[in-house]
């Protein structure tokens, strides 16, 4: 709703410890909640049934972050989307 540029979220793997995770960062004044407004949802395929993870597993919700760290030893290919359903 406004103009400008956002990056979009990118896989980064942690320096210390080697972990991948990908953040997204959600407006500040957006008032939905997880589960309620929006999720994270996994898949090993694209076209395949996607899975919604709960905070606390994989997924932490810290102020405007959202974040999804890949489990290690996990499939060798996992699709992670993140979804807005509203506030």
């Amino acid at each position: 709703a406004s103009a400008g540029f956002t990056a979009l979220p990118g896989v980064v793997k942690s320096p210390l410890d080697g972990t991948l995770s990908v953040t997204w960062i959600k407006a500040s004044a957006y008032p939905g909640t997880y589960v309620t407004g929006y999720s994270v949802e996994t898949s090993e395929t694209l076209s395949g049934t996607w899975t919604a993870e709960t905070v606390g597993g994989n997924v932490t919700v810290t102020g405007n972050d959202v974040k999804y760290t890949f489990p290690t030893g996990g499939p060798a290919r996992k699709f992670v989307r993140l979804k807005v359903t509203g506030p």
